[in-house]
């Protein structure tokens, strides 16, 4: 089930969505309410105009014997970047892909940079859409 989640690119709870992650960092703002209010409201509002520093991104991994599975570091060269929050091996697409919480200026699609994994560095690039059916043709099949 996650490697399906994760060629979907749909987002789990308890990894990509937690209480402390609002829906800006999340890029889950299409899901709320727009007019009539609700709790929190008025910090998703400050977030969207001020900004964030942390987005999330799912992207595909350049793994080969080994998976992201969360937790890893994400480097930009020496620096920490971010951090995977979960990852796994795309049976239907065969790729590795993971979502990550990266550091404002590395969420854009294309964007590459490395995921320690075990030890090693692998490289990772930002996707645009899910790696499998990215327009949900299939979803009601």
């Amino acid at each position: 089930m996650n490697s399906l989640r994760l060629e979907k690119a749909y987002k789990g709870w308890g990894s990509e969505l937690t209480t402390e992650i609002s829906l800006v960092e999340s890029d889950m703002l299409r899901f709320a309410r727009k007019s009539g209010g609700y709790i929190g409201a008025e910090v998703v509002e400050q977030k969207t105009r001020d900004g964030v520093p942390i987005h999330l991104v799912y992207c595909e991994v350049e793994a080969t014997d080994a998976d992201p599975m969360g937790n890893e570091p994400v480097l930009d060269g020496e620096n920490i970047v971010g951090v995977t929050t979960s990852g796994g091996y795309g049976h239907c697409v065969q790729k590795s892909l993971a979502f990550a919480y990266v550091n404002t200026g590395f969420e854009a699609p294309g964007t590459t940079f490395d995921i320690r994994i075990l030890g090693e560095r692998r490289r990772a690039t930002v996707l645009s859409e899910a790696a499998w059916d990215p327009k949900n043709v299939r979803l009601r099949s």
